[in-house]
């Protein structure tokens, strides 16, 4: 039985299969969209929790406009980590009432615009001193963001829980100071994100867990000096990897707290995901510009540190994606099929700097100039990333959905 990544790979390769005839003759590399896999993500991500739970997809994660108008049009709300972010979201047709603005350096001029034109977004403050910019009559709700320092497990740069991140108050605040900080601001939310790729959702329950201790202290406060306003909206961020092999961490993940924190769903509840929803619906191609016989055998392609910009410039490598090669004529070939030679192969980018290595020693299919090859699960942290280093254009982004491919944007140089 092949994994689930295989199948995804495979899919992958008939998107491409399908997008050739719409290449001109520049079109050296696509980046490509599966919305037959993003729905069935999304579908999940609301399977997962109960109805009432609001669900924003972080912009970030894929920032392309008509990804975003997409998901707007299947009733998902948007999470924006800067002002420009925010007005991406406008444009796109977002209502004010589904963004959560998210950014840790908000500027006292753009809090003031939101207060001019956002009313009803969900605002989360990431300190103390933030809160004190806000109006005294704020159009928009709320939030403040905590920092429940529990141990996530996440790689180090992802991780934004421990002692010294820069995000959010600190769940060891003293407790009267973080309260009455809160009440002078009239908080009506609290907010957590504990980092990104946290590989179980054990830490999650954790900090969903102490996100409403806090709520209940407040409102407890609140009550004791008759103060009507209450928290009303938690905010559990997002974080969690993408499935491997189907292993339904989202699903867990909505059970535990079901089950463990049911309280939770007293509260108007809102999630941010990004990785887990677009990382297995995004895939990419690059021709084969040539294969050189040098000290290992050496693929030269045109997608590398400029889209692989975490994995090449965090010295992983991108070789825990899945690849497939597409002939010319349209066969598809994969490592691992009984017709077909492999070799290992350091495949390398296009920019001019010695680290631009997508993998060392990848086991392919044999290689020859005029091949594709097809990069499967890149649908998160990639295009938002892309990297102006060489100033190379960003390749032709293309959607597909029930075998059929429109193209979302041409070539074009980044802006």
């Amino acid at each position: 039985m092949r994994s689930s990544l295989d199948q995804r790979t495979r899919a992958a390769a008939a998107s491409l299969v399908a997008t050739l005839p719409l290449r001109s003759d520049d079109d050296t590399a696509f980046i490509g969209v599966d919305l037959d896999v993003l729905g069935a993500q999304l579908a999940s991500l609301r399977n997962a929790f109960p109805d009432s739970v609001r669900h924003s997809i972080a912009i970030k994660t894929m920032p392309h406009p008509e990804m975003l108008a997409h998901l707007i049009d299947l009733g998902f709300g948007l999470e924006a980590a800067s002002l420009e972010e925010v007005q991406l979201a406008l444009a796109a047709g977002a209502a004010p009432s589904d963004l959560i603005f998210d950014s840790p350096v908000k500027t006292r001029s753009e809090i003031a615009w939101c207060q001019a034109n956002l009313p009803g977004a969900l605002l989360n403050a990431n300190s103390i001193a933030e809160l004190h910019r806000y109006p005294a009559s704020p159009s928009f709700q709320v939030g403040l963001r905590i920092n429940p320092e529990v141990a996530t497990g996440a790689p180090t740069e992802f991780d934004v829980s421990g002692e010294r991140s820069k995000f959010g108050v600190a769940i060891s605040t003293p407790r009267p100071v973080l309260v009455d900080a809160c009440i002078d601001a009239g908080v009506t939310a609290l907010h957590m994100h504990i980092g990104s790729q946290v590989p179980t959702c054990d830490a999650h329950v954790e900090a969903v867990g102490r996100l409403l201790d806090v709520a209940a202290e407040l409102d407890a406060v609140r009550a004791e000096r008759r103060d009507d306003r209450r928290i009303t909206t938690l905010d559990i961020g997002g974080g969690m990897r993408s499935e491997v092999d189907g292993d339904a961490v989202m699903s867990l993940y909505g059970q535990r707290l079901r089950a463990e924190r049911p309280s939770l769903f007293d509260y108007d509840v809102r999630t941010e995901f990004g990785q887990w929803v677009q990382a297995n619906a995004g895939w990419a191609a690059t021709r084969i510009e040539s294969v050189e016989e040098r000290a290992a055998p050496m693929a030269f392609v045109h997608l590398g540190a400029d889209y692989f910009v975490r994995d090449v410039y965090g010295a992983s490598g991108a070789s825990s994606y899945g690849f497939a090669v597409v002939r010319p004529d349209g066969r598809v070939a994969m490592a691992g099929d009984d017709a077909e030679a492999t070799r290992p192969y350091d495949v390398v980018g296009p920019l001019c700097f010695a680290g631009d290595v997508l993998a060392r020693d990848l086991v392919l299919p044999e290689l020859d100039e005029g091949d594709w090859l097809v990069i499967a699960g890149t649908g998160a942290n990639t295009l938002g990333l892309w990297s102006r280093h060489c100033g190379r254009a960003v390749p032709k982004v293309v959607a597909s959905a029930g075998g059929d491919c429109v193209v979302w944007s041409g070539r074009r140089l980044p802006s």
